[in-house]
């Protein structure tokens, strides 16, 4: 994540704990960034970033169940932004 050029600090800083977590087994992937942005979380309480909403913006346009689309952005905010304004951000 050092490289990209796009990723914001709280984002990089949580998928580089995941993949250092994950030890090369991709199907870990999604447990240690949860583990991380939940460590994460933790020492910054107030951080609450738009990282996660600028992903799951597409959700809205590929599908018309608002109940999947709601749960699926709130799951992948959970990956990194953990905050709970980031969340309801993401599933609304």
């Amino acid at each position: 994540m050092q490289d990209a050029k796009d990723v914001g600090n709280q984002t990089s800083a949580i998928l580089g704990e995941a993949k250092l977590a994950a030890r090369g087994d991709f199907y870990q992937l999604d447990t240690a960034a949860l583990t991380a942005a939940r460590e994460f979380q933790e020492q910054f309480p107030d951080a609450a970033s738009n990282g996660s909403l600028m992903r799951t913006a597409p959700y809205g346009l590929v599908d018309q169940d608002l109940n999947y689309v709601a749960a699926t952005g709130a799951e992948q905010s959970e990956l990194t932004q953990p905050h709970d304004d980031a969340v309801i951000a993401c599933a609304i």
